[in-house]
């Protein structure tokens, strides 16, 4: 009789504790290598929504004032203490016309005719502000108001056919008058009722870079990162840009405050945008890959989104360079 001999092969299941190991220090060391391309990834995205969302934002104010024919905008509100970063944009407009607190009320101007005192004889210390407009006679050139007794021409106003307009130049003239006031954001109500959008957050890690946002050829093609005033962009009723400017310095306040070049918004990143510290990589967000830029055309008003495509690029000019 054969006997035959079995030998009893154990199986092993799992793993042992050095197997586990090295499988989580080669899943760590390939976590810590991705980890750069997930951040990138994140932050396009995050700067393309923001310019996405805003571009509508912006283009909605456009067809408003298109509607009403008033003049309606967006204005840029700087961050508190970081004035070079903006995360709220609020639609703005012109109020209509305000003429007086009776069919009667009327202005007595005299003085200088491009410097003129302003005497009312009932009109609401609401209106008589620095900064807004008047018109006087009905027609004629705006003036700016530099107080609530006097105002001044606007430069450049003298060359129109009618920049002669002013009879009161050798004595008084009393007349009627219109006072344009300064672009304001409603309150909430309002802006429902009238059908305006409410402020505009851009998404959490995200910022509108207005340090080196601006307007071509001027100041160096960047907006001035003096104050903490919002800059204001404005179209008309026939949808062009009509003003750019900050509303702290008045209509005139910044230089060309009638755009005639493009203007750049430029989205990207919180951290890239606060003048007062130094990315990790010592990069802007003119000078990174996963930044974007809302061109809007003065002339036409109409917008549209360009990928900043110069990695480290020298200046903000050559950023912009999308060709």
């Amino acid at each position: 009789m054969k006997i035959s001999l079995y030998k009893t092969v154990e199986r092993r299941s799992g793993v042992t504790l050095i197997e586990m190991l090295v499988v989580v220090a080669v899943m760590m060391l390939m976590l810590g290598l991705a980890a750069p391309m997930f951040r990138t990834d994140q932050d396009n995205t995050v700067a393309r929504e923001t310019a996405r969302s805003l571009n509508a934002y912006i283009q909605e104010a456009r067809a408003k004032a298109m509607a009403t024919g008033r003049p309606c905008g967006v204005a840029f509100i700087p961050f508190e203490n970081y004035p070079s970063a903006c995360v709220i944009a609020q639609q703005v407009d012109i109020p209509p016309l305000y003429t007086g607190e009776t069919y009667n009320s009327t202005v007595t101007v005299s003085g200088n005719g491009n410097n003129p005192s302003l005497n009312f004889n009932d009109a609401s210390a609401n209106w008589t502000k620095t900064g807004n407009m008047i018109r006087l006679g009905g027609r004629g050139v705006w003036y700016e108001m530099t107080s609530a007794t006097a105002c001044k021409l606007q430069a450049g106003d003298t060359t129109r056919p009618d920049g002669e307009f002013r009879p009161w130049s050798t004595g008084n003239w009393t007349t009627t008058y219109e006072i344009q006031a300064a672009p304001i954001a409603q309150t909430k109500n309002y802006l429902q009722s009238v059908g305006m959008a409410e402020p505009l957050k851009v998404v959490r890690g995200a910022a509108i870079d207005l340090y080196y946002s601006g307007v071509a050829g001027v100041n160096n093609g960047q907006f001035s990162n003096s104050g903490t005033a919002p800059i204001i962009i404005m179209f008309t009723p026939t949808g062009e840009v009509g003003l750019c400017y900050r509303i702290s310095s008045g209509r005139g306040g910044v230089t060309n405050a009638v755009p005639t070049d493009k203007i750049y918004i430029l989205c990207g990143q919180w951290d890239r945008a606060l003048t007062a510290f130094t990315p990790e990589d010592g990069l802007r967000n003119y000078q990174t890959l996963d930044s974007y830029w809302i061109v809007i055309d003065p002339s036409t008003g109409n917008s549209k989104i360009e990928q900043n495509v110069q990695y480290n690029a020298a200046n903000v000019n050559a950023a912009r360079n999308f060709n």
